[in-house]
């Protein structure tokens, strides 16, 4: 049985080193590592496109890669993994409304559609398509900032309340982090000279 992370990112932070983030994912990916992820920020498409590499070559499924993204007519990014992309009917919002009404916002009537949109599309995340296979962690590319933050704020907080480990992969620290969050499960060394691949 593969483990899934989930990635997500506030979209204010350049990656400075894609080689080494590519081949993380890469690395991921052919451990029999699943991605869920929405495609729209720059780490998010390097880790799509790794995991697309290894598909091409024969490494890893095809399903090994999920993107959720309610608004994927207006992202070109997303064009080229369109097998990837997973549509959200109005059956799956209603579902992921009670999700999320249960989980951190009770006030979700209230929300515009497209706030609705974003949690509902990390509850896909989180859980899968069908609800029922959470992560094993989540994460989460973020500055902290408070403006940049609210996006992620909620995904942060419907991942506690499921008890979904939750890594911020912005520095060495967190790829640390996340090496011991996965490293029981995995033969897994995410030092930066080893890992290309």
């Amino acid at each position: 049985m593969s483990l899934k992370i989930g990635l997500l990112s506030d979209g204010d932070i350049p990656v400075i080193d894609t080689a080494y983030t590519s081949s993380m994912f890469k690395l991921l990916g052919s451990l029999d590592v699943s991605l869920r992820t929405t495609g729209l920020t720059e780490i998010e498409s390097i880790a799509i496109q790794s995991y697309i590499d290894l598909i091409n070559n024969g490494i890893t499924h095809p399903k090994a890669v999920d993107i959720y993204c309610p608004w994927v007519t207006k992202s070109k990014r997303i064009f080229p993994w369109f097998k990837q992309y997973h549509n959200m009917n109005l059956d799956v919002f209603n579902q992921t409304a009670v999700v999320v009404r249960n989980c951190v916002s009770p006030s979700w009537d209230r929300c515009n559609m497209r706030h609705r949109q974003f949690q509902a599309n990390s509850v896909l995340i989180l859980l899968g398509s069908k609800l029922n296979e959470p992560l094993d962690v989540l994460l989460v590319q973020s500055s902290g900032s408070k403006t940049s933050q609210l996006s992620l704020d909620v995904t942060i907080r419907m991942a506690g309340y499921l008890k979904i480990p939750v890594v911020n992969i912005i520095d060495d620290q967190g790829i640390q982090e996340l090496t011991n969050v996965l490293g029981s499960k995995l033969p897994l060394t995410l030092d930066r000279n080893p890992l290309l691949i």
